[in-house]
Order: structure tokens, then C-alpha cells, then sequence
């Protein structure tokens, strides 16, 4: 026997004893469930991967809500090739032509922040303050991310369990009632207010989400509901969250711009009237999935 068939005959001898220890340990090469959430720079990771996932999705948040209004005029296209774009403006979208497929995408972020919520709540390796500011962030986003699917689909599936893979039998959901989704975007932005609690800094060029935008959005809401059946009292909800932000953030943060124009300025990004904002450096990437352009 030569010292290649020893070798091998060691080796099986080995795994069929059963002695062999060494191969019993966690992946280091693979980030997975089991080996993440170890760090406080785990946690934070994945947050910066959350808003980078939003970023992603900001294209198809754009044809959802402003390529549905009206400030792109009564003639938003004057007779070029639209590649059916001309639907979101008209609001002539249905069934066979529902203008985005997949709901947006938008439930890949939300079931990763599911699994954020869920890992972070039971967290030993973060500090109360950080593991509150974590969750007042991501409880706000995917409030924001449920307002969409609401306002778009009414009725729309939504679990606050995380699917960590193809999971046989457990993929098909029925869809929640609209009323209980709007009551859940609620219930998403007064958990994120509560684990903000006092802190009303805003960080990274105002590209992380913060309790002034959770605010904005908390006002919102609000005045949505106060236009269909909230009335008054939803209408009031919404100015406090407006005043809120006025009283308990500077000026030298948020402000008024002397010009409406000043508000996109190129030469301006992140200026005092901006609150919450997607950041694309040059080459660094390609905002709106190169579709700028289809929307004067």
C-alpha cells in the first residue's frame, strides 16, 4: 500500500469512527445567521445595509408615489416613446398593466429588518442606547415601507416573522386587510418614537433615518388619514409631530431656504431643508437604476 491509499484509508477509517472532531465548527468564510450578531459593528453593518437596500428600492418608492401625482403636469409626455411610463402620471394602471411587478421589491428590505428587529431586541452585545437608536431607525423604515404598500396595494401581506429561506409551506400568506396595515405603519412609528425617546440627532449627512424623519412621516400619515375619515383629530396629530420637530431641533440643522430653488440645488445636497436623503457620490452608484431620465 502506498502512502497516497494510506492517507485515504486513514481518512475514512477516521469518519466512519466517528473520531473526528476538527470538521465540527462554524463557518468563518460565510456570513450566516448563526455566525453574525456577534459585534456592536455586526449591528451597525447592518443598518448602513438596510438604507443601502433603500436606496436600491428608491426608484420604484418614485413611480409608487410622485410619478402618480400631478406635478408633472396635465401633459407630462408630448408624444415620444414612454415604454409605458405615460400609465403613472394618467393613472391608468390595472391589473394587465400594473406598472411594477413583485410589489416593488419592496419585501426584501422589510423581511431583513424583520430579522434586524428580531436579533436586535434580544442583543447582549449592544449598549441600551444603541440597540434604541438601532430600533427607533429601523422600525421607522419599515413603517415607511409598509405606508407605500399600503397607499399602492391596500391589502398587502405582512408578517413581523423573518424568513430566513425557502421555507416549504410556509412561503404562502394571506394578504392583511388595508385597516390593519394602515394600523400597523402606525404602530411602527410610534415604536420607533419610543426607542428614539430624547435623541433627535441626525448623522451622516442626514443619509441615516432619524426621529425628525420618523416624525415627517408620523405627519404624513396623519394628514392622509385626516383627508379620509380621521378628520380633525388626525389633522391635529399631525401638526404636533410638525411642531415637535420644530421645537427640539436647531435651526442650524433644519430651516427654511431662502429660495424654493435652493432646496435641489446641485452645489447644496443635505441642505437645512432636507430631513431625510439618498446619497449617490459620482460613479459610486447608479441612482434610479439609470432611469432618470424617462421623467422630465
Amino acid at each position: 500500500m502506498n502512502i497516497k491509499k494510506i492517507i485515504l484509508a486513514f481518512a475514512a477509517s477516521a469518519m466512519l469512527t466517528g473520531g473526528c472532531t476538527s470538521l465540527d465548527m462554524d463557518p468563518v468564510s460565510d456570513i450566516t445567521d448563526l455566525n453574525y450578531w456577534k459585534t456592536p459593528e455586526q449591528f451597525d453593518s447592518f443598518v448602513f445595509g438596510l438604507h443601502s437596500r433603500f436606496r436600491s428600492h428608491s426608484w420604484n418608492m418614485f413611480l409608487l408615489g410622485e410619478a402618480r401625482s400631478d406635478v408633472f403636469g396635465g401633459t407630462p409626455f408630448g408624444g415620444e416613446a414612454t415604454q409605458g411610463m405615460e400609465r403613472f402620471p394618467y393613472n391608468t394602471l390595472n391589473a394587465e398593466n400594473p406598472g411594477i411587478s413583485g410589489f416593488g421589491d419592496l419585501y426584501q428590505n422589510i423581511n431583513q429588518m424583520n430579522l434586524f428587529i428580531s436579533r436586535t431586541l434580544h442583543a447582549d452585545v449592544l449598549t441600551e442606547s444603541a440597540k434604541n437608536y438601532y430600533l427607533g431607525q429601523v422600525y421607522g423604515l419599515r413603517a415607511y415601507y409598509m405606508y407605500q404598500l399600503y397607499r399602492s396595494w391596500g391589502d398587502a401581506v405582512f408578517t413581523e416573522e423573518p424568513s430566513l429561506g425557502f421555507e416549504v409551506g410556509k412561503l404562502a400568506k394571506a394578504a392583511t386587510p388595508a385597516a390593519e396595515i394602515f394600523e400597523q405603519v402606525k404602530k411602527d412609528i410610534e415604536s420607533s418614537l419610543s426607542y428614539f425617546g430624547p435623541d433627535y440627532t441626525i448623522k451622516e449627512k442626514k443619509s441615516l433615518w432619524s426621529k425628525a424623519a420618523t416624525l415627517m412621516l408620523k405627519a404624513d400619515v396623519y394628514l392622509w388619514s385626516a383627508h379620509r375619515d380621521g378628520g380633525e383629530g388626525d389633522a391635529r396629530t399631525a401638526k404636533n409631530a410638525l411642531v415637535d420637530i420644530q421645537n427640539n431641533i436647531s435651526r442650524s440643522n433644519l430651516d427654511l431656504m431662502d429660495t424654493y430653488q435652493g432646496v435641489f440645488a446641485y452645489d447644496n445636497k443635505g441642505n437645512k431643508e432636507i430631513i431625510f436623503t439618498i446619497h449617490n457620490e459620482l460613479f459610486e452608484y447608479n441612482l434610479w437604476n439609470g432611469n432618470n431620465d424617462l421623467f422630465p
